[in-house]
């Protein structure tokens, strides 16, 4: 468990009781009653006879300090169960009912909230609002619970305004996360292992059309530039599988573009932006996804030529893509068949290697390396069978120990 990069002051309290013996599915906002800086906050935790301490803080002016390490658990909600799972966050607050916080300071309440939800995995954040429905409710993987120290024991806290805020905090929260009532949010955590998208592209196309990356290069770029964005690298993956048709490019973009998801391929011969390589091709990919899935800035630099062009946040979820990415109202269900697919497929149900060919050219050279600069050992002209041990850049060697073969001149079996 990490925490938050958000952290201004940090004054770390022993009122605690160490690791926590439960995951963190739960957030629990309380109010200091008292405008308190996070320096005294943090002195206020720091000494044993308080017997109390939070997670986070929050000041006035939206600042968040550290009093317990997120893994571990604080003493904070009255309950043990509560704080076992839940971030607990204290919020400078007025003396008095109804416990008003300043504008900056729910500002940045609701920062560290996106944070928390993110660093851990998930992408929705529930206020149910009643006690027992929450107390009863088991969260799905990806969801976070609001709880209230209120229901844990007598006292007004967070207080009526912040209780008023919970459920515009969750729905701004959710906003950002990406998250929606019904619909597959863009961002957060891949689902699919890199391994299994690359081994699931090869089972629709034995010889993808790639320029210096094999496929499981190609994969694992979609993992780390997504993450590197809090975007679905293999909602992405499975974008381009339909954009290029499996990296065969059938349509009006080339594979020398790098341009795997028809960014600028607006139709009639318009063939769309280019990119120097394909890491460059998948971060502008994921850059447009972002775009339209979130109003939080870019991390890496915009590599994206049309990224000014979208409404930020427009589209959280893959399916209000339809009529935005592409004007078929039924580009998000095509991508989602792709997502399914390739979610159920088993992996070695395509084995990468060692597997057979058929070569379809009548003259097939076989050359001493993965590419037309190497010479030429011998030429194919059987149309036979063969069988590939190793993949590098579209070119594969020959079990034989003959040499590498084009696989574009071929059929896998």
């Amino acid at each position: 468990m990490s925490n938050s990069p958000l952290v201004k002051h940090t004054k770390l309290s022993p009122n605690n009781s160490g690791r926590r013996t439960h995951g963190i599915d739960r957030i629990t906002i309380h109010c200091v009653v008292g405008h308190m800086s996070l320096q005294g906050l943090g002195d206020w935790f720091a000494k044993t006879s308080t017997q109390e301490s939070s997670n986070y803080g929050i000041d006035d002016s939206g600042q968040v300090g550290m009093f317990v390490e997120e893994g571990n658990r604080s003493w904070c909600s009255s309950s043990k169960a509560n704080d076992q799972r839940a971030v607990t966050i204290e919020t400078a607050s007025d003396k008095t009912a109804p416990y008003k916080v300043t504008d900056a300071a729910l500002a940045g309440l609701i920062d560290l909230c996106t944070d928390i939800c993110r660093r851990n995995g998930k992408t929705k954040l529930i206020w149910f609002g009643d006690k027992a429905k929450t107390l009863a409710y088991e969260p799905k993987a990806n969801e976070m619970v609001m709880t209230v120290h209120q229901w844990f024991k007598n006292k007004s806290c967070p207080g009526a305004y912040l209780l008023g805020k919970h459920e515009y905090i969750a729905a701004e929260v959710n906003r950002r996360l990406g998250s929606a009532a019904d619909g597959t949010a863009l961002t957060g955590k891949a689902q699919i292992p890199a391994e299994k998208l690359a081994a699931f592209l090869l089972s629709k196309n034995s010889a993808p059309k790639l320029n210096g990356v094999d496929t499981g290069q190609l994969a694992q770029l979609y993992i780390s530039e997504g993450e590197a964005e809090g975007i679905r690298g293999d909602l992405a993956f499975c974008q381009s599988c339909l954009e290029t048709g499996y990296w065969q490019f059938k349509g009006d973009v080339k594979p020398s573009q790098n341009n795997f998801s028809g960014i600028g391929a607006t139709g009639n011969g318009a063939a769309g932006a280019s990119f120097p390589d394909a890491r460059t091709g998948i971060r502008a990919q994921i850059q447009h996804l972002k775009a339209y899935a979130s109003k939080d800035a870019l991390k890496n630099p915009c590599v994206d030529p049309r990224y000014n062009l979208v409404t930020k946040g427009c589209a959280p979820t893959v399916e209000e893509l339809s009529g935005r990415w592409a004007a078929d109202k039924g580009y998000a269900e095509k991508i989602l068949s792709v997502y399914k697919e390739a979610a159920s497929f088993k992996d070695g149900t395509v084995a990468k290697f060692p597997y057979l060919v058929k070569v379809t050219a009548d003259a097939l050279n076989v050359r001493s390396g993965p590419g037309t600069s190497y010479k030429v050992n011998m030429t194919i002209r059987d149309q036979g069978t063969y069988t590939i041990v190793e993949e590098k850049n579209g070119w594969g060697r020959l079990e034989s120990g003959a040499g590498w073969i084009s696989l574009k001149y071929t059929q896998r079996k």
